[in-house]
């Protein structure tokens, strides 16, 4: 078992005209921690995520969407 720790972000596009959210460009940022354990054929992971997404106020509204993620996976 290996433990680790993500982060990151960067600029986002939205096609989605979400209410709240006055830039079609906005900025993201995400961090989480994770388990990842290796066998002999596979490695498996699961993680759990939190991402941000807003304009950092360059245009009003700025109603930020937040969400946490539960990923896990398998890679052969």
């Amino acid at each position: 078992m290996r433990p680790y720790l993500f982060g990151g972000g960067g600029p986002v596009y939205s096609f989605a005209d979400v209410p709240g959210m006055g830039a079609e460009l906005n900025g993201n940022y995400q961090f989480g921690l994770g388990l990842e354990y290796d066998n002999c054929c596979h490695t498996y992971l699961a993680e759990l995520r939190f991402h941000h997404i807003s304009n950092a106020g360059s245009e009003e509204p700025n109603i930020p969407l937040n969400s946490f993620k539960l990923l896990v996976g398998i890679s052969f």
